[in-house]
Parts: C-alpha cells; structure tokens; sequence
C-alpha cells in the first residue's frame, strides 16, 4: 500500500483506512507492505505493526512534494517487489501509478478517498496536477474504489467509468477507563462541543468558531477543536485570531491514543463544518461513541444522516448563520439530543463495517487482478 503516510495511523483518515483494512487483511492470512514516510513514523515501531510490513522511505517533506515524491520512491522499491497488487491511496499519489502500470504482473488498485483538487489549500498549478490525476484515476487501475457514494455517482458522470464502492468501517466504542483528565484541555465532561479534523480550510473550523461565539456566553457548552496545521500555518494563525478572547473555545492541536478517546467519550455534541470530504472516519468514530452530530450537507454527510432530525443535524455547508440556527436546535432539547445521537450511532454502526470494507477491498482486487490478467493476453 502506498500514497498514506505511515503506520501506526496518529491522524489522518487515509493512515486509519490503511491501518484497519491492512491488519484485517493479515488476520485473514494475506501479506500486507505499508511503505511509511519518515516524518510521520515512530522509529520505536520496529519494521512490523499488527502484522504488516512497514517500509520507511525518503520523500521531499514539503506541502507540494511530500505525497507525490515519497510515493515515487516507494513504487520503484514495490517494482522490485513480487506483489500481487500494488494499492495506491489517495488521488494526488496516483500520479505515479503509471511506474506500476508498467510492471504487467502486479495489479494496480487505487482508492480515491476524496477530490483532492478541490482543497482549498492548493494553487493553480497544484490544482491542475491533482485534476489529471483525479483524471489518470478512472482509467490507469485495474481497479478503482471510493469511499462515497457522491465520489461513485462523479466518477460516473465526469469520466463514463464504474467504479468499487468500499466505503470506510467503524469499530464499536468500548468503555474504558481514562487516567487523562479532560481539565488538562479546559472542558468539562458532559458540557463541551467537539471537533476533530486537520486544520485546513475545507475543514470550516472558521465557521465553527463563528457559529460558536454567536451562541450566548455563559448558556452555552464549551469548544474543543482538536486538530493541527497541514502545512496551513497561516489558516491555524487566522483560527488563534478568531478564538481570541473567547475563554470557552480550546484548540489543543493534535490529540491521540487516550487523550482523542477521552475527548470523544467526554463530549455533549460533535461538529463536522467541512466544506468537503470523503467519508470521515471523525463522524463514524464520533457516532460510535452516540454522540449528537451536527454536520454540514455536504452529500457524504446527507448519505450519512438523510435528514435534519434530533441526534443529527444538517445546516447549510459554509454559511455560519446556518451552523448557528443547527447548534441552537441541538441544544434546545439535551435529553431529545442524546437520545437521537444514540439511535443514530447505531444506524451508522449497522451500515458501516471495517470486515465488510475488508470484503469489498478484496473483490476490487480480484476484479483488478482478472483486468491485469486480460491485459497480459
């Protein structure tokens, strides 16, 4: 697998997509190689991690180079390799698909976890490189996936190509106690509002915040926004700004391991103000603790949800008025709110399943190993 960062997965969607379909992989007696970037991994992992393979290799770590550059060294080392499948992740390193493709016995894959081009984050002439790889995407793999419903119906509509819908798992929430003491990040277990993600504009922690101080000081929850830069240092600049002088709202940075599971258990509501995504795991972790979601209606977020209603609302996706008016309506009633959550999270649990993702995974691949197979005739 190449194009995530590394394992163990800290943050980052991709890495947990990799990680739990990997080491299911494993545990059913499949070889699993995880090529990891050096800035991202822990050294005192060792070369192996729930049963994979960790290769770590060099890559230009810088905001346009770090995926692309990383990923073309991890494919010449897999073309020495004897893999059957060579798995690519994420649009932007599928740029270097073609090295693979060029290799006729492995099996090219590549799952789009979302539409990378349209980050708010990149210029025009990145823009332009990930809009031909999102291109590249559709017909260089044997097989593609997406995480998405919405990412199936535009690979449909913008390249004329069917694609394998492997959406992302969850696991169960499981009571544990915590020796991390929510005090630590100035929240109180029961009374804070939460938002996990990277710190990036599509992630609308700028809409949070302005939703969030409209509320009126003293009747309200806290915030906690946990979450750090990617190479967005002057957006995380603008956030310090806006969160200035509002005692009730905390941007931690990144949490991991106890201090993120503390943080889930602890809170009242989960926001989601993404302007775009994939299929994002904070959700589907944030409903597996039964947590209320207030999330934008972007369409991965309508698929989740369907409708407004207790446990999980929708507003208008960038506009902070309407995050407001979902907020209030999530606080008006806490005992409705909680028990909508609950119902909600088990929805979500019901549908999304890292062993039936695991399932989907290896029926792309044999239909991408029967293309590879054709090809060679």
């Amino acid at each position: 697998m190449l194009g995530c960062r590394g394992l163990p997965a800290t943050y980052g969607g991709v890495e947990r997509h990799v990680e739990e379909i990997g080491a299911r992989l494993v545990e059913r007696g499949h070889e699993v190689t995880v090529y990891c970037r050096p800035h991202y991994s822990d050294a005192d992992t060792g070369p192996w991690y729930r049963g994979m393979r960790r290769v770590v290799l060099p890559g230009i770590a810088s905001k346009r180079l770090d995926a692309l550059s990383h990923t073309a060294v991890a494919a010449a080392h897999a073309a020495t390799q004897d893999f059957d499948v060579v798995h690519y992740h994420a649009v932007g390193p599928g740029l270097v698909s073609p090295l693979s493709r060029a290799r006729r016995r492995s099996a090219v894959v590549l799952t789009v976890h979302g539409l990378d081009f349209a980050r708010e984050k990149w210029g025009p002439g990145a823009r332009l490189a990930l809009q031909l790889s999102a291109r590249m995407s559709a017909y260089l793999p044997d097989r593609t996936i997406v995480v998405a419903e919405a990412l199936r119906e535009h690979y449909r509509a913008a390249y004329g190509v069917e694609t394998s819908y492997v959406p992302n798992g969850v696991t169960p929430a499981e009571a544990e106690e915590s020796l991390f003491d929510l005090a630590e990040l100035g929240v109180k277990r029961g009374d804070y509002l939460l938002s996990v993600g990277r710190l990036v504009p599509e992630k609308g922690t700028h809409l949070l915040l302005e939703a969030f101080t409209a509320l009126p000081p003293g009747a309200r929850p806290g915030l906690l926004a946990v979450g750090g830069a990617s190479y967005t240092g002057d957006y995380v600049q603008r956030l310090a700004a806006l969160a200035q002088g509002v005692p009730d709202a905390h941007l931690p940075g990144f949490l991991y391991g106890e201090q993120l599971r503390t943080a889930y258990e602890g809170a009242r509501i989960f926001v989601q103000s993404s302007t775009l995504e994939g299929m994002p795991l904070t959700v589907l972790e944030a409903a597996a603790h039964g947590l209320p979601l207030v999330l934008s209606d972007i369409p991965v977020h309508v698929q989740l949800l369907g409708s407004d209603r207790p446990g999980g609302r929708l507003f208008t996706s960038g506009d902070s008025a309407s995050l407001h008016r979902a907020l209030e309506r999530a606080l008006q009633d806490p005992e409705a709110e909680a028990a909508g959550g609950r119902l909600v999270g088990q929805e979500l649990l019901d549908r999304f399943s890292w062993d039936r993702a695991v399932d989907g995974t290896l029926d792309a691949y044999e239909q991408g190993l029967a293309a590879r197979r054709r090809a060679r005739r």
